[in-house]
This record gives C-alpha cells, sequence and structure tokens, in this order.
C-alpha cells in the first residue's frame, strides 16, 4: 500500500488540542516513539491568547488548523484568507466549539453538493450516547473520544491516519485542485 498526500482539516477551538494533536502527527509521520504512558502534555499558551499556526507539513501530510464552525466553512469554501489554502481530503473536528458545533458543521457539509464527500473524523471528549448517534446521523466517518494520555492519543491518531492514508480511498478534491 502507497501513502498518498494528505491535506487534513483540524477544526478545534482549543490552542492546546490543536498544539497537541499537531505535535503527535508531526511524531507520527517522523517515525518517532512516544512516551508510553505518559499524560498529555501541556500546550505552551499563555491565557487566552489565540495562537496562529502556520501549515504543519511533514512526511507526506499537511494539516491546516481553524479553531471554530465559522472559520472551517470560510476555509472549505476558501473564502478570504483561505482562498490559497488546498481542498483537504481528511477533517478532524470538535463537536463543542463556539459560533458552529461540530454537528451543525457535519449538517452543512453533508447537505453541501461540492463538500459533502469529505470524511469528518469527530475527536472529542463526549463519551455521550446521544452524541456518537448524531454524529454518524449527520454523516461523521468516524467518532473518537480524546484520550487523556499522550501516548494513547498518538496511538489512536497513527491508526486514523493510516486507515486514511494508506487502507481506505478517498475521493478527490472538489474540480479546481
Amino acid at each position: 500500500m502507497t501513502s498518498l498526500f494528505l491535506d487534513i482539516l483540524l477544526v478545534d477551538d482549543s490552542d492546546t488540542d490543536v498544539e497537541i494533536i499537531r505535535e503527535a502527527i508531526s511524531e507520527i509521520q517522523n517515525g518517532r516513539p512516544g512516551v508510553q504512558g505518559s499524560p498529555v502534555p501541556n500546550a505552551s499558551v499563555s491565557g487566552n491568547s489565540r495562537r496562529e499556526f502556520p501549515s504543519l507539513r511533514v512526511g507526506g501530510v499537511t494539516v491546516n488548523a481553524v479553531r471554530d464552525g465559522d472559520e472551517a466553512l470560510k476555509y472549505l469554501r476558501r473564502e478570504g484568507p483561505y482562498a490559497d489554502k488546498p481542498q483537504p481530503r481528511l477533517m478532524i473536528l470538535d463537536i463543542n466549539m463556539p459560533k458552529k458545533t461540530g454537528f451543525e458543521i457535519l449538517r452543512i457539509l453533508k447537505s453541501d453538493p461540492v463538500l459533502k464527500s469529505l470524511p469528518v473524523i469527530i475527536l472529542t471528549t463526549s463519551r455521550r450516547p446521544q452524541d456518537v448517534r448524531m454524529a454518524y446521523e449527520e454523516g461523521a466517518a468516524s467518532y473518537i473520544v480524546k484520550p487523556l494520555k499522550y501516548a494513547d492519543l498518538r496511538e489512536v491518531l497513527a491508526t486514523a491516519l493510516k486507515y486514511w492514508n494508506r487502507v481506505c480511498l478517498l475521493p478527490d478534491p472538489p474540480e479546481g485542485d
């Protein structure tokens, strides 16, 4: 099985979670082992400041991050500062966010003829059965509860990346990409 270039849009309102997920993906793609049993590391974010995360490009994977549902839709529609961004082949989406929830984003994506084929992984802290059911009803491709330990998060992301990048076939991005 060959690895393809994979553009991922990460949608999460937590700077800490964004930084940790990016760090884990970087380690996975660089072949660095995680620390077994270690807690999720604290990200270096001070107060309520909002960090800007540049595109992370490592080992055939690019991760772009936005912080809320409105920004996700602008990114996917290539509006404003996202006009030159590549259309993602995969989205990692949190449920609980300001402006638009993950469920609202799923509903909008799956009703859009251009975006409805984009696979969406829900990555959230919620274990509520009604959230799991709603995510799948709204079109999520998978539902993953964020692990508490960094090594576990890294393992979950490694498995997801292997599946989405090497095992299954993804649709081509919409025309023009």
